[in-house]
């Protein structure tokens, strides 16, 4: 991702993402790799969960914050239980994504959350092959 001393510095473990904890993107891409019916433009940033609060101040402080809105290179949440980065799911067999997937749980509980569209994207999404929709 950033480099090897990067990553170890702020935890990111994307090369083992299922059996460690580390970052892990949900929010509309996450939603759209699992086959939500959603669309984003292809510049669309990650919306990246990370597994603690310490670990959240250390990523600011190395890599900053964006001047505005528009020029984020992604959004990053301290993640709500530590469930959402503890079982994430490798992401390339869905979006060829280098970063590692919330469990699609997660990902419906994001899209509850949306007021403009997420209602209608969870009354028609079943999430893929393996996965089974609960909500």
């Amino acid at each position: 991702m950033f480099g090897v001393p990067l990553d170890q510095a702020l935890r990111i473990a994307a090369d083992d993402p299922e059996d460690q904890p580390g970052w892990a993107q949900g929010g509309s891409l996450a939603a759209v790799a699992y086959g939500a019916p959603l669309h984003v433009s292809g510049t669309y940033p990650p919306d990246l969960y990370v597994p603690k609060k310490v670990t959240l101040r250390r990523a600011i402080q190395l890599l900053g914050t964006a001047r505005s809105h528009e020029d984020r290179a992604g959004t990053l949440r301290l993640a709500p239980v530590s469930a959402v980065c503890n079982g994430r799911v490798d992401g390339k067999p869905y979006c060829h994504s280098v970063w590692p997937l919330v469990h699609p749980l997660f990902v419906a509980l994001d899209l509850a959350q949306d007021p403009g569209r997420g209602a209608e994207a969870l009354a028609s999404w079943d999430p893929p092959e393996g996965w089974h929709r609960v909500w």
